[in-house]
């Protein structure tokens, strides 16, 4: 489904249609019934691109740029979700034009800003997910817990939310990670990081802006107007 709200486009990526029978029947982890929502912030009226959208055999929609104005918001989805987001919602190539037009699709989930999956679990998503979204900055929700797994005899603890697998993949794509507890700040930088809320700012075609909050009552966030 998608949704016009003047110059912003919101499309819902999940869940999949065809996840209802498993819900319906068989059952499957509930985190994977989560809305992910994209959101693009664009120049003009969405509705007036749309109306104008095709000049002779070239389709200004196949020429976009998409990511470069786009947030994601993945809820809780999991393994199960991204497998079927990454196969509605493919990466096309935008080939030469045609007579008559085959229309080509950007890549929709690539995105400047990503609100990371389920706390940054383990089953949050694949590297090769985050390889097609590429985002420039993941804002992780999270107060870092501990666990403690047995493995042959040795107890292996680790964090959990985010999890080192999440952490490495979000690493490897180039993106900037944010928690809203300082925990990866803190550990990757000379100087801790505060807790707060994050706030970041996706102009149309611009690069993203963020800050984060002091959360306190008496808070005023004038950091809001610099960002």
């Amino acid at each position: 489904m998608e949704w016009y709200f003047g110059k912003v486009q919101v499309t819902a990526l999940a869940p999949s249609i065809r996840l209802r029978n498993m819900y319906a029947t068989y059952g499957v982890d509930m985190n994977n019934a989560s809305i992910v929502l994209r959101f693009e912030h664009h120049v003009e009226d969405v509705m007036l691109i749309r109306s104008r959208e095709y000049k002779g055999s070239v389709s200004l929609e196949a020429e976009r740029q998409a990511g470069r104005s786009v947030v994601v918001l993945a809820g809780d989805a999991e393994y199960d979700s991204w497998s079927h987001i990454t196969e509605e919602f493919p990466r096309l190539e935008r080939t030469d034009s045609h007579e008559p037009l085959v229309k080509k699709m950007v890549n929709y989930l690539a995105c400047s800003a990503l609100k990371v999956a389920h706390h940054g679990s383990m089953h949050s998503a694949p590297l090769d997910v985050y390889e097609k979204m590429m985002p420039e900055k993941a804002v992780i929700s999270t107060e870092q817990e501990m666990g403690t797994k047995q493995t042959d005899g040795l107890a292996l603890t680790r964090g959990l939310f985010p999890h080192r697998l999440a952490i490495t993949a979000l690493e490897e794509c180039g993106a900037q990670i944010l928690t809203t507890d300082g925990s990866y700040e803190s550990e990757n930088e000379s100087s801790p990081k505060k807790p707060g809320s994050i706030v970041i700012v996706v102009p149309p075609g611009g690069k993203p802006r963020w800050a984060k909050l002091g959360d306190t009552i008496t808070d005023i966030p004038k950091v809001l107007e610099e960002v």
